[in-house]
């Protein structure tokens, strides 16, 4: 490590802190709609909760790295693999 950059890295530690103390109480409110969701909203659903719930106005990315910090995975929905034989087979009641 460079001799500048260590001297920054000793003097931003005050923001860093800061940082981390926010983005404590930013998690603490998107694991709060997560859960209500019963984790199906993902990082657009989120944002735009906390945008018209609370005006809160937090920018994706930061939605999207907080998440990404706590380890907080959407649920994935599957195909259901009947629909489409159902449709397959009304095709050629015609």
């Amino acid at each position: 490590m460079s001799r500048s950059g260590y001297y920054a890295f000793l003097k931003a530690k005050k923001t860093r802190y800061e940082r981390e103390k926010r983005d404590e109480s930013d998690f603490k409110l998107i694991k709060n709609i997560f859960d209500k969701s019963k984790q199906k909203k993902g990082i657009r659903q989120i944002k735009l909760y906390l945008a018209t719930e609370f005006g809160n106005t937090m920018n994706l990315k930061r939605v999207y790295r907080i998440m990404k910090k706590y380890s907080l995975y959407t649920k994935v929905r599957s195909t259901n693999p009947y629909k489409k034989m159902a449709k397959a087979t009304q095709e050629h009641k015609l």
